[in-house]
């Protein structure tokens, strides 16, 4: 039997006290009646060897599960958590596990933890409604003034120069673009498989126009278009990008920019929705729309657009009787 976690205590002036065994700390029963001591330490007892005894139970049948079980620590949990997803996951979970928060947890056993080890909290401190919002970042897409600016000073790097290019004119992910090769380009169609989604999802492609095909001319044949830069990490990229934009003075861009603006652009341009999401390489609409949502569109007016569209719009098929719609079906059945 393990030892009891309290015993009884009698003070000189009478009053009896239960003792914890291990931290020596008292704590009056408020009474000098032994035998009343007696039954509240014997309550005491039994509210921390129930617990102590349903756990050694538990242990007990989840071992006879998994022999292991009763040996995983967090630091476990970790690595296995962190050798999921992509690389970039993989990296940024390894980064976020490696910091000084987790380390309370990190040799301690799962089949030991308690809340106050992981910091929980029994109760509500604010109310949900009187949390504060949380405020997003604004999203924008790089202006053709901008663009300019960053392409003039990008004149003694042609490599960078022509990625810059190729996003603007794309409107693709940095890494997807950064990793473009020459055999992504076929029969006038510039088609690759996004980074972020599944190898059965539908590839992103547009048609390689004259400004592409020219800026296409100056890169390489064979292998990346861009060599150097898709052996670069995302982060680097990005960080030459926001020193770029540091020294441009150009505010609260980033290279993903580059794809809101896109969208704005074709947007504004009125270019259909099912292009630019095969275009963007996005799975949803929705999706597309939100990149292109910030961006004010001028629409035509209706009268304007009904003189431009009547030369394209074909008028329905004058009414006809029963009996030559019968003869139809029945000559294209047969």
């Amino acid at each position: 039997m393990p030892e009891a976690k309290y015993r009884l205590y009698r003070r000189s002036n009478g009053i009896y006290y239960q003792e914890d065994t291990q931290t020596k700390a008292q704590v009056s029963l408020r009474t000098k009646d032994k035998h009343a001591a007696k039954e509240k330490l014997r309550a005491a007892n039994e509210s921390v060897a129930q617990p102590r005894l349903n756990l050694d139970l538990a242990r007990v049948y989840l071992k006879a599960h998994d022999a292991e079980i009763t040996n995983r620590t967090w630091a476990m949990v970790m690595a296995v958590y962190s050798d999921r997803g992509r690389n970039t996951s993989k990296e940024r979970c390894q980064r976020a596990f490696a910091g000084r928060d987790f380390d309370p947890i990190r040799h301690l056993l799962l089949i030991n933890t308690k809340a106050e080890d992981l910091n929980w909290l029994p109760w509500i401190i604010m109310a949900k409604a009187a949390w504060p919002k949380v405020g997003k970042n604004p999203k924008r897409g790089i202006t053709a003034e901008e663009h300019q600016r960053i392409l003039a000073a990008e004149k003694n790097n042609p490599e960078r120069r022509a990625y810059y290019q190729m996003l603007w004119m794309t409107g693709g992910s940095q890494g997807d673009i950064a990793r473009l090769r020459a055999e992504n380009v076929q029969a006038q169609v510039l088609a690759y498989r996004r980074g972020k989604l599944p190898e059965n999802a539908p590839p992103a492609c547009q048609r390689v126009g004259p400004t592409m095909q020219q800026l296409l001319d100056e890169l390489p044949k064979n292998g990346f278009l861009f060599p150097k830069i898709a052996q670069q990490k995302s982060k680097d990229r990005a960080s030459e990008f926001y020193r770029r934009c540091k020294l441009l003075q150009i505010k609260k861009a980033s290279l993903h920019s580059y794809r809101y603006a896109w969208a704005g652009r074709a947007a504004q341009a009125g270019y259909p929705m099912r292009y630019a999401q095969k275009a963007l390489g996005h799975q949803s609409p929705a999706m597309t729309e939100a990149y292109s949502f910030h961006e004010a569109v001028m629409n035509p007016s209706l009268e304007e657009y009904e003189a431009n569209q009547l030369a394209n719009v074909v008028p329905f098929p004058p009414p006809t009787t029963q009996e030559p719609r019968e003869k139809t079906l029945r000559t294209v059945n047969t």
